[in-house]
């Protein structure tokens, strides 16, 4: 039993890191987000194009969401997919925002 519930909880977790990564379309430079923190204030369904990729981390990340900083303009990324494929702690700079959600 404690077997089939490890199971379970892994693959729910597996699942909501999956569900909360954020995607990158290669062909229209854009990244979508599902949440991020801008100071002290939460934004939702965010739309950027990527400026540059600062920094790829090597594995996941305690974050459950990105991160703006205001003083440097770089956008940390706790899981992005790109394709098939996950990239962890990823660091960007913020081309321009395409849309925001409600």
């Amino acid at each position: 039993m404690l077997r089939r519930l490890s199971v379970v909880l892994w693959a729910t977790l597996f699942t909501a890191v999956v569900s909360a990564a954020d995607t990158y379309d290669g062909a229209t430079n854009v990244l979508g987000i599902s949440l991020v923190k801008v100071g002290d204030s939460l934004y939702q369904d965010v739309k950027v194009t990527v400026g540059t990729i600062v920094s790829v981390g090597t594995g996941p990340s305690a974050d459950t969401f990105d991160t703006y900083n205001t003083s440097n303009g770089q956008l940390s990324i706790p899981v992005v997919s790109v394709g098939d494929t996950l990239y962890y702690d990823v660091v960007i700079t913020v081309g321009t925002i395409v849309s925001v959600g409600p």
